[in-house]
Order: C-alpha cells, then structure tokens, then sequence
C-alpha cells in the first residue's frame, strides 16, 4: 500500500534519525480468536483443535486512505482457525484479524477435535449470536466443550431421561428433569414408540420399535441391556432425597429420579416421586417371556436391582445408554 501525505516536515536528529510527525495511523480490522474449555470428560487434555468460522464480512473489500472505516460487507467470509500448541483443557487459537462487522451469527464448526483419547472432527458445530467486532477490537469467542454422555464403568449414558415431544424423542436438559405427567412423554411402555396408555410391543425386542434408538442422530443410542443396568448398579447406589433418586457411581455420575411408573390401563401414576414410597423403575430392553426386565429402587435405600418380570404395558421410565 502506498501512502502520500503533503506538507510533511522531515529532520533528521543528531544521531541522523528522522521523525515524522503529524502523521498517526490507526488498525481498521478487528482482532479475533476463539479459546476452547474442555469439561466432563475422563481426560480434558484438547490434543488436537481446528475450526471455520463462517458468517463473517466478505473479503476482500477495497479501501482508500480518504475513508476513516472499512466498509461492512456481506456475510459469506470465512475464517480458517488453527490452534499452534494445545494440549491443555483450556486452550486459545492463534490470533486473527478480520474485518469490522455489526450484529452477525457466526458459525463455528470444528473440524478437527481431539479431547483425551476421543476424536470429535466435524461433530461440533455451535452459533455465536449478535456478533459485533468494531474496528481496532480485540474479542475472544470461547467454547465449552462437555460430553453428551455420563461415563460410568463400562457405559456411556445419557444425561437426561427420555421423553416424547410431538413425533420426536429427546433427552431432558438435566438429569433432575422430568416429564411427570401420565401423558406428558415420560412414560413408556415396552419396547415402542407411542407413549400412549397400554401401548408396548408383545414380540422380540427391534431397533424399530426402540425410542432411545430414534433420538437425533438416529442409531446413536438404545434402551440399556438388563446386564448394562447392573453394570450401572455395580458402580454403587447412593439415595438422595432433594430430588428423590439415586445416584450411580458417585455423585458425578448417573442420577436416575424415582419418578414411579404409569399404570398399564389408566393415566394413574404409582409410586410417583411427589409422594412416600416413590420408586425408580427404568425399563431394559431384555424381555423375559410375555414380560420384559428393569432396574427399581425404593426411596430412601442405597441398593437397587433388577426385576425379572415387568408386565409390558407399563409406563416406566428409560435412560438411554450409547451404542
């Protein structure tokens, strides 16, 4: 870039250095970099990172010296973001400059992502709204990263329960959620997709059929084993009564509310957690003849089991584990 300035006054020093004066120059571009936080994981070392982010000012732009801004441009520029040494929970990209924008969403998507022994590349992808970077700004965009799963023993659970919404299944944004109504979605019978009442699969257990499978992406997760929900009660039982449940291998590990069960011919709850005697009754998806087998626990006892004999129209309550 070449600069011209009239009517400058140059003089050189005794040293034979020259000063320029009436002269300033000021940064028009923005400075950016994202920090990643890694959290919840066995090992929360990021080994590997790297990212787009796009949504930014287009660019190139043109500019000349008579223009005190760059001008805001469009929204399709995209940024490549590498991180030189991370190997750290808690890590910070290389600096970028970009240009000045206002209000933006901007996408971040890592494409390249290693958290302890896990590889993550293009599984992450998250929005960071109302975006402004004025000119001769320095932002930092950061990224908590926590895993969509409990790991206790061998498994990999869920971090809510399952419940229905419409056509689709989620899980509740915490573990002490819970969808309590008879038909709000929490209760389930065996084996199928409608929570109606009395609603259950009489045949062998499918994928088909199996609500934890359908959650979004699809195949991700099923209904546990019987022998990976005594896995889960190897790991040590612990009541807790504010809100009823139990805890699973610790208190970082799986809560599981003792939200009780759905009567099989009517929308009266049994057991339910806003009463004495509340239990917990998980379904697995291990069938047992004409009935199907399940995880209870009693309020107020650090022990847990599995019952061999459910009937399966019951509306029970499941907690996905990963396949």
């Amino acid at each position: 870039m070449l600069c011209q300035k009239t009517g400058v006054d140059v003089k050189a020093d005794a040293s034979g250095q020259c000063l320029l004066s009436g002269i300033s120059f000021s940064r028009q571009c923005a400075q950016l970099q994202l920090c990643v936080v890694a959290k919840e994981f066995n090992n929360n070392t990021v080994q590997q990172c790297a990212a787009t982010i796009s949504g930014l000012s287009n660019s190139p732009v043109t500019w000349n010296a008579s223009q005190t801004t760059l001008p805001v441009t469009g929204t399709s520029g995209t940024l490549n973001v590498a991180w030189t040494n991370p190997n750290a929970t808690t890590v910070n990209s290389n600096v970028y400059k970009v240009l000045p924008q206002t209000s933006r969403t901007l996408t971040i998507k890592f494409t390249t992502l290693k958290i302890g022994n896990g590889q993550m590349n293009n599984a992450i992808t998250v929005s960071a709204t109302n975006r402004i970077f004025s000119a001769a700004g320095n932002y930092k965009i950061t990224v908590s990263i926590v895993p969509n799963y409990i790991s206790v023993r061998s498994y990999k659970w869920a971090r809510g329960n399952l419940y229905k919404s419409g056509s689709n299944f989620y899980f509740e944004a915490a573990q002490s959620n819970y969808h309590g109504g008879a038909t709000e979605g929490g209760f389930i019978g065996w084996n199928t997709l409608d929570i109606g009442v009395g609603k259950y699969n009489s045949g062998n257990y499918s994928t088909a059929n199996d609500p934890c499978y359908q959650v979004v992406p699809p195949g991700t997760w099923e209904t546990p084993s019987d022998g990976q929900l005594q896995d889960l009660i190897n790991a040590g039982v612990t009541y807790s009564g504010s809100p009823k449940g139990f805890w699973f291998g610790g208190n970082n590990g799986v809560f599981l509310l003792a939200l009780g069960s759905r009567d099989q011919s009517s929308t009266t709850i049994n057991n339910t957690i806003s009463k004495n005697g509340a239990w917990a009754f998980y379904w697995s998806r291990t069938p047992s003849g004409k009935t199907a087998k399940g995880l209870n626990a009693m309020q107020g006892n650090n022990s847990a089991g599995i019952d061999n004999s459910w009937a399966r129209p019951d509306g029970r309550t499941i907690r996905c584990v990963k396949r």
